[in-house]
């Protein structure tokens, strides 16, 4: 089963409520768990921590459309993530100025 989770954050910060959606699907899942961060300011450290709780790929979109308080763009990216079938086609760039993958590998 592939898992995707919407990675709230704020402050620099994880919401801790994504993140145990993240652990648990990486718990009970036995396919690809994906993460979506997406945001104004630079995400790799943010990226970095999803894959501490069980994140294999998380998909990375930033870019000034992207601060918050406004939905859409959001949805957007969540959009083009989902139809792109979670670890597809990671180039895609629909209605987004920047969209990265970021493979993770777990230490074991």
């Amino acid at each position: 089963m592939n898992v995707l989770v919407f990675l709230e954050h704020h402050g620099g910060e994880l919401a801790k409520g994504p993140l145990g959606v993240l652990a648990k699907g990486a718990a009970i899942g036995n396919g690809e768990v994906a993460a979506v961060l997406v945001g104004g300011e630079p995400l790799d450290a943010l990226a970095a921590q999803a894959g501490k709780f069980g994140a294999t790929t998380v998909h990375v979109a930033h870019g000034d459309a992207l601060d918050p308080p406004l939905p859409q763009p959001c949805v957007d990216v969540l959009d083009a993530v989902v139809r792109a079938g979670l670890a597809g086609d990671t180039g895609r760039r629909d209605r987004v100025e920047y969209h990265r993958t970021q493979r993770l590998r777990q230490a074991g």
